[in-house]
């Protein structure tokens, strides 16, 4: 499976349209994405799995737990004429899937960030200096993409990662062996050149996801959403089902639509959206997840190696499994589909 890839589909404003009544018809499509969940029940469903995180004794129901001292008891406590629904799973025709997704898709690109924020981190700290403050003055958004990309692209990429990363190389090959070493180097490097790709503004630019998510639930989980890349129709209108069948399916799995901004060319003038769409089958993302994690976990106890010299390289040395062997085991990939709504324009369109 390939691991990702973002189809662009454009919309060019069509003689005698203009910005303004393009906007104005797209207001049902957007209308269809947006109200197809209310934020409030991605909301609910992770406050209940936070009780249950908290007080499960072996027991799915939080409020089985009478215990006074328990997370349950002093929440509804504070809140106690407030009514409240027990039930995450309510019959609205959202899938427990779709909301998993969502929150499996987030956990993954803040773990990818993480791992990213620290590798650019390193590349810069001292000898005897503490990570903390260098870590929290790490620019953010383009000034911050631009130091990942300068770092982890282009054919020096994994030497750098490498010597970034473990420093300690040399040291660690005496110490467990020089094929262990070198899988360990290999896993590092290779999971974090794919998280740059991944964060690459100019390509898959995954973070724009993450950030719709994070700023006021703007993203939206999908499980009804399909998408097929069908070519060479001899009837584009009426596709038949041979056609059909030797397509490639694009969006395949649970999904996450957002509004994706489409950057004007030159000075001035407006931004563009994009209506996009993107693979987020949760056990994906939660397998990347957790190979960020292992890469969190190195990054971190290296960064303390350099912080208080002397610290022992005691982490585990993962080796495998590699990106691309994961995404092989995948049925889905990242595969993304953006279909323009709205064209950037050259000039700010009028308003009423």
């Amino acid at each position: 499976m390939q691991r990702y890839g973002l189809m662009q589909v454009g919309h060019p404003l069509a003689d005698g349209e203009t910005i303004e009544s393009r906007i104005q018809s797209v207001q049902s499509d957007l209308n269809l994405h947006f109200f197809h969940i209310n934020p409030a029940r991605h909301f609910e469903s992770r406050l209940w799995s936070i009780i249950r995180l908290a007080d499960n004794q072996g027991s799915d129901d939080p409020v089985a737990n009478d215990d006074p001292g328990s997370l349950f008891s002093r929440f509804r406590s504070l809140l106690a004429e407030m009514p409240f629904s027990q039930d995450d799973n309510p019959d609205d025709g959202v899938s427990s899937e779709a909301l998993v997704a969502l929150e499996a898709h987030s956990l993954m690109h803040h773990v990818m960030e993480t791992a990213l924020r620290l590798f650019v981190m390193l590349s810069e700290l001292q000898m005897g200096q503490s990570p903390w403050i260098p870590l929290a003055e790490l620019p953010a958004n383009v000034v911050f993409r631009r130091k990942v990309k300068s770092l982890l692209s282009g054919s020096e990429a994994a030497q750098t990662a490498v010597r970034v990363a473990i420093p300690h190389y040399d040291q660690l090959a005496k110490a467990v062996g020089k094929e262990q070493a070198l899988a360990h180097a290999r896993f590092v490097a290779q999971w974090l050149m794919f998280f740059a790709e991944l964060f690459d503004q100019d390509g898959y630019n995954a973070a724009q996801s993450h950030n719709q998510t994070k700023h006021g639930m703007a993203a939206i989980a999908r499980n009804d959403v399909k998408w097929t890349l069908v070519q060479d129709l001899e009837d584009p209108a009426a596709p038949t089902v041979a056609e059909l069948n030797r397509g490639y399916d694009l969006i395949n799995a649970v999904s996450i639509t957002y509004l994706s901004k489409i950057r004007t060319k030159g000075q001035g003038g407006a931004h563009g959206w994009a209506l996009r769409t993107d693979n987020a089958d949760p056990s994906l993302c939660l397998a990347v997840a957790q190979a960020g994690i292992c890469v969190v976990r190195s990054l971190w106890q290296v960064s303390r190696m350099i912080a208080e010299p002397g610290t022992e390289h005691d982490y585990e040395h993962n080796g495998s499994p590699l990106p691309q062997v994961v995404f092989d085991r995948s049925e889905s990939g990242f595969q993304s589909i953006a279909t323009e709504l709205i064209p950037p324009s050259t000039l700010l369109p009028s308003s009423n």
